[in-house]
């Protein structure tokens, strides 16, 4: 096996598990508001830029289909359709 192939294996699985665990964290959170799903989004800005810049090929799709993975768990919990908890209203002060 040949030490690019090992290094796409070693990253995919490395990136499987960061996925796995942000969609745990995902699901065990209330849903996002909008400003806090715009601010996901453009922190995932520099990411795509940076594998634009450093990766070619195979690495490149990789890179940019983790960061798009990562987009939709984003997305899916800012609409509800992934997230157990619930929004708790808060009390009003009187």
């Amino acid at each position: 096996m040949e030490i690019q192939t090992k290094f796409i294996l070693v990253l995919a699985v490395a990136d499987t598990v960061i996925v796995a665990v942000f969609y745990r964290w995902l699901r065990s959170t209330p849903p996002m508001d909008k400003k806090t799903f715009s601010a996901n989004r453009a922190g995932l800005i520099p990411f795509v830029m940076h594998a634009l810049l450093c990766f070619k090929g195979i690495f490149l799709v990789f890179q940019l289909t983790i960061i798009a993975v990562l987009y939709a768990l984003c997305y899916l919990q800012h609409i509800g359709k992934i997230s157990n908890a619930t929004v708790i209203a808060s009390k009003e002060r009187r």
